[in-house]
């Protein structure tokens, strides 16, 4: 069933009543109280010219043979309350299209099927001091009713009719004034618009008020077009004024001393109710005529206008709330006499029904409730203002609505009479009962944009937001913006995403409540995957008998194929070992084979040099020369040799070392020179016969060389 929307404009009706200003010092009585049964589906809250209230509401799950509707006046808001239930015969089921109130007489309008095929109204009288009543059958219901009250406690009832035998026509409007015994005093029908038998056609009226003077002021629109309309009519229902609104409609009118005052329903749209429409709130002020003198759009980021009602106040000044979906939806706004906003406050109270009363506090009426765990439940709450628009014990919350100018522009309308049947009687059953309430404050926490999310992660890892507080924010952005990705989320409630690559982003989240945005941001280092490596491969044979784990960061946690977590693991024989190692952000896992150097080398050497020596000074240098079956490269006195050769200048002992398999291998070579005297040996006999043994004579030996030769012979001769 769609929503019912609220008609707040009891203070033109019955006699007329003083608006105290909106702000002044003096408190008035504040409460939140709350209806202990659950399971009802509220349908109007009806406030009188007293500020009395009556609560309208009905069985969520009705009886499939009769359908209950409740009336209870509301005079304690802790303890019971007496009122009366309304059985409506012949499985007629319906939803409410209007209801009103005058003192302590309520009139309601209920729209629905008789039976199969059989559709129709039932207009409704009581008076809950007295608990007289009476009914009557309405017939051709294409759309809402409206009903009013005039001064002297006449009734007004509006009805739209369909095309039958009897309204072959469309966009047609019944009007009827009955007294307050039901009789008939006149009535009259209406077409709006060309004359069209088309099943498409159709007028709605959205809103209807009374003047002290007993004019009627109609809003509305006709199909299939959609073309708002503004009308004006005298206490019999004559025409007196009547004007078609460009592209926009209004379901509210404010009667001013300088005119008639429109807020919105929705533009341009054929649905009587304003339910998933995002539009904002539009309020124009016409003077006597009718003409237009000056518009405002009332506007919030991501507050989408879903109900407003208006008031004026003595001053001038006007009262008006403003309200969107969910939790955390209403606003309080006190507007000058052109319109701009003065002051704003908002309230979390769960999609209510909004009433300004007679002192300028607000009422405001909820379906629903909130568990323990701030989850909705079906539980009528009813909420009232002190004047300063404060509950006492309950918060108000900041507020965000902003305004510009606005217009409007007026074609003409022409309406053509036609005659319309008399209202048939119906019979209802009353029955007396009572429900419980019990004041308190049980407001979920304001919606925030904080949530907990990790501050780093490993590239290819995903992150989930938490603790998250959105749910019963107007609207809420998710937007992550860092290596590769610029992403805005606004469909879910909690975030989540895989990071693909490493480096730094930046996730904001921003939720709206009363128009206000609000923001809250992390960021996120997100690390490369995380590179390990098991060393040494081999172990030299000196050891340290041990491996361990290499990266280029800070490892903080390992897990060795044996169990071991320790940094350093012990190896007594080669083999294969693994390890997981993390960082406390990544992990990473490796495998090797771990062989030790003496099983490589065998028996072998692992540098070759000749024995140490002593040669004679000069013979030096001396080459030395060095060879290994494992390694190419060799220090010398840490100088690189690359050949397998090394110049010595001088005697000493001499470093030799290699790296084979990352292990050190050193030896000593000790190199000593000598004067070395020269050995000189001469023959004593030579025979030089020829015969190539002993021809020729001379000095024998190493280190010489001959400079002069001279042989004597015994006696001293040369």
């Amino acid at each position: 069933m769609p929503y019912k929307l609220k008609r707040v404009l009891i203070f033109l009706l019955c006699p007329i009543i003083t608006i105290l200003p909106f702000i002044i010092g003096a408190q008035s009585l504040s409460y939140q109280s709350t209806m202990d049964s659950t399971g009802f589906s509220f349908l109007d809250a009806l406030v009188n010219e007293e500020d009395e209230i009556t609560l309208l509401f009905k069985d969520a799950l009705p009886d499939p043979d009769t359908h209950f509707t409740y009336i209870l006046p509301f005079k304690e808001s802790s303890g019971f309350n007496e009122g009366f239930k309304i059985a409506y015969p012949q499985a007629f089921t319906i939803w409410l299209s209007d209801a009103k109130i005058c003192g302590n007489k309520i009139v309601t309008n209920y729209i629905g099927s008789f039976g199969i095929g059989e559709q129709g109204g039932v207009f409704t009288f009581f008076d809950t001091e007295t608990g007289n009543y009476w009914s009557k059958k309405t017939t051709n219901p294409n759309g809402l009713s409206q009903l009013q009250f005039f001064d002297n406690g006449d009734i007004l009832l509006l009805n739209s009719a369909s095309i039958d035998s009897l309204y072959p026509d469309t966009r047609l409007v019944e009007m009827y004034r009955l007294d307050s015994s039901g009789n008939t005093l006149f009535k009259k029908g209406f077409h709006f618009g060309d004359i069209i038998s088309n099943y498409d056609e159709g007028v709605i009226v959205s809103q209807s008020v009374i003047d002290a003077n007993g004019d009627i002021y109609l809003s509305g629109y006709y199909s299939p077009e959609i073309t708002p309309f503004i009308a004006k009519f005298d206490s019999s229902g004559n025409p007196r004024g009547l004007k078609t609104i460009k592209d926009y409609r209004f379901n509210e009118i404010l009667l001013t001393t300088n005119g008639p005052v429109l807020l919105n329903f929705a533009p341009t749209l054929p649905s009587v109710y304003n339910a998933y429409i995002n539009e904002n709130a539009l309020l124009v002020q016409l003077d006597e005529n009718l003409d237009f003198v000056w518009g405002k759009e009332y506007y919030g980021e991501n507050f989408a206008y879903y109900l407003a009602s208006i008031k004026q106040a003595p001053s001038g000044n006007f009262i008006m709330t403003h309200t969107t979906h969910g939790t955390f939806p209403s606003v309080l706004t006190e507007l000058d006499n052109e319109g701009n906003i003065l002051s704003q406050k908002g309230y979390p109270n769960h999609e209510p029904q909004i009433d300004i009363l007679s002192d300028g506090s607000l009422l405001l009426t909820s379906a629903y409730n909130f568990d323990s765990s701030g989850n909705t439940i079906r539980q009528i709450v009813v909420a009232k203002t002190d004047q300063d628009g404060n509950i006492e014990n309950c918060s108000t919350f900041p507020t965000c609505i902003k305004s510009k100018n606005f217009e409007v522009a007026f074609g003409t309308l022409e309406i053509e009479p036609f005659d319309i049947g008399e209202l048939d009687e119906l019979e209802l059953i009353v029955s007396p009962v009572s429900f419980s309430f019990t004041e308190g404050c049980n407001f979920p926490p304001a919606p925030t944009p904080d949530f907990t999310f990790p501050d780093t992660l490993c590239q290819g890892d995903a992150g989930t937001a938490t603790n998250t507080h959105n749910r019963l924010a107007n609207a809420h952005e998710w937007h992550l913006t860092g290596p590769g990705v610029d992403s805005i989320n606004t469909d879910s409630f909690d975030f989540s995403f895989r990071f693909f690559n490493a480096g730094e982003y930046r996730l904001k989240h921003t939720v709206w409540v009363l128009g206000c945005a609000y923001e809250f941001e992390k960021i996120i280092t997100v690390l490369p995957e995380l590179e390990i490596n098991i060393t040494p491969e081999i172990i030299c044979p000196g050891g340290p008998f041990e491996t361990s784990v290499f990266s280029e960061r800070e490892i903080n946690n390992y897990l060795w194929g044996n169990g071991t977590t320790s940094d350093i693991l012990p190896v007594a024989a080669p083999g294969i070992y693994s390890v997981r190692a993390s960082d406390g952000y990544c992990t990473a896992y490796d495998t090797l084979e771990v062989k030790f150097l003496t099983d490589i080398l065998g028996n072998k050497n692992p540098i070759i040099l000749q024995n140490d020596t002593t040669v004679c000074e000069v013979h030096l240098p001396h080459v030395l020369k060095i060879n290994s079956d494992y390694s190419d490269i060799f220090y010398v006195n840490n100088d690189t040799v690359f050949n397998g050769e090394y110049i010595l200048n001088k005697s000493g002992a001499y470093l030799i070392e290699t790296e084979i398999e990352n292990c050190h291998f050193s030896k000593i070579f000790n190199l000593k020179t000598s004067d070395c005297e020269p050995q000189i040996y001469l023959p004593n006999i030579f025979s030089p016969n020829g015969d190539g043994i002993n021809d020729e004579f001379f000095p024998q030996g190493n280190d010489f060389a001959i400079i002069t030769l001279k042989i004597f012979d015994r006696w001293g001769g040369l």
